[in-house]
This record gives C-alpha cells, sequence and structure tokens, in this order.
C-alpha cells in the first residue's frame, strides 16, 4: 500500500495527469481482511479490479459457475472497498474439465449474463494460460471452448462504445 501510494504521489508532484490509477487485488474472500488492508484508499484509486477463476482439479476445488466465481468478491469489494469506482476483472478464467469436454464452453457462454448483474463492472479480461500447479491449465482446450466464447464476446453488452 505504501508503494502504491508513494508512486501514486510522485506522479502527482511531478504534473501528471494522464494516468488512471487501477489497484488490482486477487478474489480470493480467505485473505479479505488483508484486501481491506492492502487498499491504498479512494484518494488513490480511479478503478478497482480483481482476479477470480474457477480452478476446479488445479485446487481441488468443486467446479464453480462463472457467477459463484464473481458475484461474492463482487460484492464484497462492493460493500467493503468502494461502492462506486469503476471494477474491473483483470483476470477470469476456467479450468478444463476431461470428463465433460463442453462444460468449459458452458462456463464461458454465463459471461454475458452474469456480467450485465455486476454492478460497475466496466471491463473483463479472460486469462488464457497455465497456473503453476498439476490440472492448472485455464487456457481455452478445445475448438468449441474457443467458439463458445467467440459468441459470449460477441454480445452487444460487451461491445459498448468506449468512453
Amino acid at each position: 500500500m505504501r508503494a502504491y501510494r508513494h508512486l501514486h504521489d510522485r506522479f502527482r508532484e511531478l504534473g501528471v495527469t494522464n494516468v488512471v490509477w487501477t489497484w488490482i487485488t486477487t478474489g480470493y474472500l480467505e485473505h479479505a481482511d488483508l484486501i481491506e488492508r492492502m487498499y491504498p484508499g479512494d484518494d488513490y484509486v480511479d478503478w478497482v479490479a480483481y482476479n477470480q477463476y474457477n480452478y476446479y482439479r488445479c485446487h481441488d476445488t468443486g467446479w464453480l459457475s462463472f457467477a459463484e466465481t464473481q458475484r461474492a468478491t463482487h460484492e464484497w469489494i462492493r460493500e467493503n472497498i468502494s461502492d462506486d469506482k469503476p471494477l474491473m476483472l483483470s483476470e477470469f478464467g476456467t479450468a478444463d474439465d476431461p470428463s465433460r469436454p463442453n462444460r468449459q464452453a458452458q462456463w464461458y457462454a454465463q459471461v454475458p449474463a452474469v456480467l450485465k448483474g455486476l454492478t460497475g463492472v466496466k471491463a473483463a479480461l479472460q486469462w488464457n494460460y497455465r497456473d503453476p500447479g498439476p490440472h492448472c491449465d485455464l487456457a481455452l482446450a478445445r475448438d468449441e471452448t474457443w467458439a463458445g466464447l467467440r459468441k459470449a464476446v460477441s454480445d452487444p453488452y460487451l461491445n459498448q462504445p468506449f468512453g
């Protein structure tokens, strides 16, 4: 937090005004108290962002829908960090389920409908790479998944003019 504030203050001292200050945190709410303590404060942050995934076999958890991965963190951030700052899903993604080949595509198909219900989310970035550990490949696994993601991101809600 002090380093973030220091950089922010230094930019301000130099008269830099063309920077958008985005604070990014994990969406892992087991560390909610730490996340709250690390927040630099509204005077230092323009956007709040968080990373949240369906790790599934990667962290030996049950399968979570896109809504299940996002809603609790979104609500917690709105209640404990900022109720009005623009939000960004700075990373989201899902592991594959080899026993159900279409499951990853179905997960991505939920994205537009869920995003419409997350107040203030203005940007979302899909993570398409590995995390360390066994079964931690969060990349799009097959052609059906790519097709599902393409369909999801073609939703008009996700293609609004910037500004």
